[in-house]
């Protein structure tokens, strides 16, 4: 696990090596340890040429001052050199320079630190055998091992001086790994070089690059990317059917997560349809994508519109038996306290008023069901295809009742009142000798839709269980 190094404190950066690392204190003094035997290539800074030693002849690897650096306010460390900035912009480095990595114009290896020729430097970067430095007018400095294109420029096997990377300005930061180089301007674009394995500099090639190159953005998206302002985009490809017009009727880049707007106008007469691949809400003639996360398309179609939605009947509807549901038509023009039509057949549960509209019902809004004392009556409303079905489920029989619907597809209302009476087959709000006489007549039959009405019981058929309902019921009438 992690461990406290000893005699540490106070400290504000790290520069780590194969061979050695070093420390930032805040009072501007670096501190380096390690060698482990390797301390011949100069990289502790302090004019060791092998790794330190108690006098007892025992290695040393405890963090030590070096001397002669002082007001340092950057480190930065490779395999076995190191480079620190000082806060008067200049650059010192040390340590292993076999290909020309301490920039000082040789190879020669620098046990105590260097002044190097760079000035005004505000940033300093060491990676393997390789070194950087940001200026404070925003050109980029590289210099060391040449393999694999990591310096931004042609060069030969190693260049040993500080060389202006071409064709940067403005540099803020710099990424280096040693290979892959990427920097980042002011206004956050990205540019990068060196070795390319896999495709890994994001510049669409995987051939090493020479000269920095803008990175692209991610595959499937269109322009460069932009580290500050996501300039990255998506292409969301408008069309539009006949018998109407979407606008904008071109391609639209979206940004990574962003959204775009269309105005779609059917022709008079014809309703909009969107598709496509890129979700998003229609709202009147305004289609909004959702945050678009690839290319997609938005594909308007209009057709013919539908009418508003209109009520075209109300029914009272009852099963009766294996035979199936029969409906009584109401007469939709009576009040609850008018001639309303009469519900003849029992009805305890599974009683249901239907409402027929012109079109599919996709919605509605509130349902409520009343008897003629203006008493709520249980129900279940719900919808299928054309109709909403309000289940009745404690209605008492001689009363009016009166049900409402709202908010059908949003705008459409109905309502319908009619009179639970048994046994009243002809509708005169009252039960008597020819209602007795109409059920007797059809004795035996079974129900049908011609005859449903007479099945008082809604057993299926017609027999003498409803010629005793209608007798019992006789001189009963709906107040």
């Amino acid at each position: 696990p992690p461990q406290q190094i000893p005699g540490l404190t106070n400290v504000v950066g790290v520069g780590y090596g194969l061979y050695c690392n070093a420390a930032l204190k805040v009072d501007g003094s670096v501190w380096t340890w390690g060698g482990g035997g390797s301390g011949v290539n100069g990289c502790l800074g302090d004019g060791s040429t092998d790794v330190r030693r108690f006098p007892n002849g025992s290695e040393d690897f405890s963090p030590k001052q070096i001397p002669t650096l002082s007001q340092v306010i950057q480190i930065s460390c490779g395999f076995d050199f190191c480079l620190a900035l000082r806060n008067d912009g200049l650059v010192f480095a040390w340590g292993n320079n076999t290909y020309g990595q301490v920039g000082d114009g040789t190879t020669t290896i620098r046990y105590i630190p260097v002044q190097l020729s760079l000035t005004n430097v505000v940033s300093v970067h060491a990676r393997y055998a390789n070194g950087a430095a940001i200026k404070g007018d925003g050109t980029l400095y590289t210099w060391g091992r040449y393999e694999n294109s990591r310096l931004g420029y042609p060069a030969s096997a190693i260049v040993k001086s500080p060389t202006q990377v071409p064709g940067l300005s403005d540099i803020v930061e710099v990424s280096h790994t040693g290979s892959p180089m990427l920097a980042m301007q002011r206004n956050g674009d990205l540019w990068t070089w060196g070795y390319n394995l896999n495709g890994g500099l994001g510049v669409g090639t995987t051939t090493d690059v020479v000269s920095p190159m803008r990175v692209l953005c991610p595959a499937g998206m269109q322009g460069y990317f932009n580290r500050l302002s996501d300039t990255c985009s998506y292409s969301v490809t408008p069309s539009a059917g006949n018998n109407g017009t979407i606008t904008p009727s071109t391609s639209q880049v979206a940004g990574q997560d962003g959204i775009i707007t269309f105005t779609v106008v059917p022709n008079g007469g014809y309703a909009t349809s969107i598709g496509g691949t890129c979700a998003g809400t229609l709202v009147g003639n305004t289609f909004t994508t959702n945050p678009v996360g690839a290319n997609c398309t938005v594909n308007a179609t209009f057709s013919a519109a539908l009418p508003p939605t209109a009520i075209l009947s109300v029914r009272s509807r009852k099963t009766h038996g294996t035979t199936g549901a029969y409906d009584l038509p109401i007469d939709t023009s009576q009040s609850i306290q008018g001639l309303l039509t009469i519900e003849p057949r029992i009805a305890g549960s599974g009683h249901s008023i239907v409402f027929k509209f012109n079109q599919t019902v996709t919605s509605i809004g509130s349902v409520t069901a009343v008897d003629g004392a203006g008493v709520a009556l249980v129900n279940s409303p719900s919808f299928l295809n054309d109709e909403v079905i309000v289940n009745l489920s404690n209605v008492t029989n001689g009363n009016r009742v009166s049900v409402s619907v709202t908010g059908v597809n949003g705008t459409a209302s109905a309502s319908a009142a009619l009179g639970f009476l048994v046994g009243d087959v002809n509708n005169s709000r009252s039960v008597n000798s020819s209602d007795i006489s109409a059920v007797k007549a059809r004795s035996g039959q079974p129900t049908t839709a011609l005859n449903f009405q007479y099945d008082l019981n809604a057993s299926g058929s017609i027999n003498s269980s409803d010629i005793s309902t209608v007798k019992a019921r006789s001189g009963m009438t709906v107040p």
